[in-house]
């Protein structure tokens, strides 16, 4: 039983890294583009470098920023990474993969990326564990 559990997890890690090396040789813009196209409800999606330089962000035909300025989601979504990556118990909880924060009127999942960070908003009515697991196992970010 144990092996098969084994057997089962290293086939889906293995799946997971063909996504990765296949996701990673696309630009950053279509990246974007491409997490944009998952979900109906996404409104915006975009990478930046862990000191919060944006490298690629795009709105959803039809959707404008709640903010000023593109750079002001991502220095919030720095600032949950950065909180959440310095809480007690790292060593025991592991590398944080991503955080999901509920607003009154929309969503925002925030992804560590090994050299950067991925925001994607979202709509309130979107389902957060389903959108999470596209990005995971279909685009390959998690």
């Amino acid at each position: 039983m144990a092996r098969l559990r084994e057997t089962s997890s290293k086939r889906e890690f293995e799946e997971i890294d063909k996504v990765d090396q296949k996701f990673s040789k696309i630009s950053n813009e279509e990246k974007c583009k491409k997490i944009l196209e998952i979900d109906d409800t996404i409104r915006f999606a975009g990478i930046s470098t862990r000191d919060g330089q944006i490298l690629a962000g795009q709105y959803k035909p039809g959707y404008a920023p709640f903010f000023d300025e593109l750079k002001t989601e991502f220095s919030v979504s720095k600032q949950i990474l950065f909180a959440m990556e310095n809480i007690q118990g790292k060593e025991k909880l592991g590398q944080l993969m991503y955080s999901v924060i509920a607003y009154e009127n929309q969503k925002r999942a925030t992804f560590a990326l090994d050299d950067g960070v991925l925001l994607v908003s979202f709509d309130k009515s979107g389902d957060e564990n389903k959108i999470i697991n596209k990005i995971i196992y279909e685009v390959g970010l998690g």
